[in-house]
Order: structure tokens, then sequence, then C-alpha cells
């Protein structure tokens, strides 16, 4: 769940993240990758606002000089 959206997601940072967590699962349930934390021990209610903030702030970060989100 993403706080202030809807069934789909306006916001770019949630798109991101949201992009993100499906290729991990398909990663984890189908190609067999280690689970990241988020599957197995869950993630708080804190921690995810924490996430969201940080990539977020990242993704303004890239638009505002051009990049790519989590570019080099």
């Amino acid at each position: 769940m993403y706080p202030g959206e809807n069934h789909s997601l306006a916001i770019k940072a949630n798109q991101i993240d949201y992009h993100h967590r499906i290729l991990e699962w398909f990663g984890h349930y189908l190609k067999g990758d280690p689970a990241p934390d988020w599957i197995t021990k869950g993630t708080s209610v804190l921690d995810r606002e924490k996430e969201l903030k940080k990539i977020k702030k990242e993704t303004e970060g890239a638009a505002a000089t051009g990049e790519s989100p989590g570019a080099p």
C-alpha cells in the first residue's frame, strides 16, 4: 500500500519502488534469488515511510539533473 495512492500509482517514486519490488518478488519466487528482507521479515510502517521518502528524494534529485534514479 502506498499512502495517498489509489489502485494505480500516480507518484513517480511509488511507481519506481513498486517496479523494483515486483522484480525482486519474481527474482525470488521464479528465479530462486535470495529473498530480500521486505519479503521474509516485512517492513514496519516507519521503515516503509523512510524508504518512500528516500526514493522520492532520489527521484526528485535525478529529475533535476536529468539523470536516471540510482545512476552512479
